[in-house]
């Protein structure tokens, strides 16, 4: 029998073979099963896509609402307590003590256990409620500090806000800078003392000129209390 007359059979043969194996139903389950996945991870990727355009609108929104750079209003202070942006610009101090300035000319007193420093010019020395004096001598460079029961020094670098705790452990246990009088007071120096009502102070001298000293003062309501 001749070869080449058989050859267009063993083709036909090959390919109905072929053409049964691509008509299996094993492979088109197979295939839809693809096809079914490849749409879930679209659906799961589209999902993504707006959850995150989502978030970008929100932060967006976030920072339109909110301006860099501009301060948002402080609280108002309560009555009878001065700013804290009046005096310093930073420093807490607890919440029954007060902080207010105030300018202390050459031979005046203050009282500083009311509401505000009540400052008397042309004083002879401490009288009655007065609770610090600026004395000047013979010599118009000759200028004394004096407070009812003296002085307890701290370190110029001190922050305000560690100033209750130090003055009151130095009213407990007095440092060997403690003195009676504060000779020649200079601008930058800080220091603890008692009032007449024996109430804690600390006072900051933030300026100084010919005319008198300019003082920054924090009063507690009892020598030592918390």
């Amino acid at each position: 029998m001749d070869e080449s007359a058989s050859s267009p059979s063993s083709a036909s043969r090959s390919s109905r073979l072929n053409f049964g194996t691509l008509a299996s139903p094993t492979l088109a389950g197979l295939v839809a099963i693809l096809s079914f996945v490849a749409a879930c991870v679209g659906v799961f990727v589209a999902v993504l896509s707006l959850m995150g355009d989502q978030k970008e609108r929100e932060s967006a929104e976030a920072k339109a609402t909110t301006k860099p750079g501009v301060a948002q209003p402080s609280p108002s202070p309560p009555e009878g307590q001065s700013s804290p942006a009046s005096t310093e610009a930073t420093g807490e101090i607890p919440a029954s003590g007060r902080r207010f300035s105030f300018h202390l000319p050459r031979k005046a007193s203050a009282d500083i256990d009311g509401e505000n420093a009540s400052v008397q010019a042309d004083k002879g020395g401490l009288e009655g409620d007065d609770d610090i004096y600026y004395e000047t001598g013979p010599l118009f460079w000759d200028v004394n500090l004096h407070a009812p029961e003296g002085f307890y020094g701290v370190h110029d670098t001190l922050p305000p806000q560690e100033a209750f705790d130090t003055c009151r452990s130095h009213l407990k246990t007095p440092p060997a800078n403690s003195f009676r009088d504060m000779e020649y007071p200079r601008t930058g120096g800080k220091f603890c003392f008692v009032t007449s009502s024996g109430r804690m102070a600390f006072a900051n001298i933030t300026g100084q000129d010919d005319a008198g000293i300019n003082l920054t003062v924090r009063v507690w309501p009892q020598a030592g209390s918390g």
